[in-house]
């Protein structure tokens, strides 16, 4: 049975750690709150007044047998370095993780779904970070909550390998730094499989990228999170004046999806990479990992979270009378 609920993106992604069967959820914010407001779930939430408090808490917690939720900013590092598998949600990259990018208060409940279930992958175990921003968070919309049986049926009970083998997975760096690599790896490859598997339940594919009016464009703006349904509205604005433009959205950095990224804009002569995370004195991440994937005149906007239609659609008039590749800081 789909429940229909007016929610925002944190309040989508407590549904999910409820539908999970979250038996600790670690913070003090909007999405712990929202927990706690659940009828007839029984679980923890644990404050925590530092971050590694909340990841010790929190690598505890999973190696006792309970999926968890962290709701703050959390260094994810000893989760990785023990390979626990658990469910972040803050409102940046994080490393040490994979990174999902939800675009919507529908699309925060699936991905924390799932984050638990590509986590929980014997091939993976890595902690999986749902990156929600401020648009998100403040933004309500309809939201389809699966039954709970159907998501039972899904992720299963929590297995873990024993204590003494998650203690052997912390090796020397670079030994850890090829598993987690490795690990990343596998869950890209996981992806095909997945898809169909959740197509099955949902009705709907799994993809690590979003192609809008891409078939013809000539120019391509990037982008990923709540603000790409403002993209998308720019994009038919501009096409209807002419413009041959479209959108690539991000559904996941971590993996990278780079052989998608490469197709989706290999007919794009012109690209405008639009960006919050930056790296100091540089380019932003997320250029870096699109320039890896497509070597062509690739223009950088650096922003906040809350990009308004006008906003995109200033971004591609500029990307096209540019004489070369900028980088644009929009302050």
């Amino acid at each position: 049975m789909i429940i229909m609920q007016l929610l925002n993106s944190y309040e989508a992604a407590a549904q999910a750690a409820v539908l999970s069967r979250a038996g600790c959820v670690i913070g003090n914010n909007d999405i712990t709150k929202s927990v706690a407001r659940t009828k007839d779930f029984s679980c923890e939430i644990f404050d925590t007044n530092s971050e590694e408090t909340a990841i010790s808490a929190a690598v505890g917690r999973v190696l006792q047998g309970k999926r968890v939720m962290l709701t703050d900013l959390v260094w994810l590092k000893p989760a990785a370095h023990y390979r626990v598998p658990m469910v972040s949600i803050s409102p940046g990259f994080r490393n040490w993780g994979l990174n999902l990018l939800p675009a919507s208060a529908q699309e925060a409940l699936e991905m924390v779904l799932v984050g638990y279930s590509w986590s929980e992958d014997r091939k993976v175990l890595l902690p999986v970070n749902v990156v929600i921003d401020r648009l998100g968070a403040s933004t309500f919309e309809p939201v389809e909550l699966p039954g709970q049986k159907i998501i039972d049926n899904m992720l299963g009970e929590l297995k873990l390998e024993k204590y003494d083998k998650h203690m052997q997975y912390a090796g020397h760096d670079l030994e850890q730094s090829a598993q987690l690599a490795k690990a990343v790896e596998n869950a890209y490859k996981a992806v095909p499989e997945f898809s169909q598997n959740w197509k099955k339940r949902f009705k709907k594919p799994f993809e690590l990228v979003e192609k809008f009016q891409l078939e013809d464009a000539e120019l391509a703006i990037v982008a990923y999170g709540s603000s790409s349904g403002n993209a998308k509205l720019a994009v038919q604005k501009l096409r209807q004046e002419g413009m041959k433009v479209g959108l690539l959205r991000i559904k996941s950095i971590t993996p990278l999806p780079e052989k998608e990224i490469a197709e989706a804009l290999k007919g794009a002569k012109r690209i405008a990479v639009v960006d919050r995370q930056v790296l100091t004195g540089a380019w932003s991440k997320l250029y870096y990992l699109v320039k890896a994937a497509h070597a062509g005149f690739t223009s950088n906007f650096i922003t906040s979270d809350s990009m308004s239609v006008s906003d995109f659609v200033e971004i591609a008039k500029r990307l096209k009378s540019a004489e070369g590749p900028e980088r644009i800081w929009l302050i």
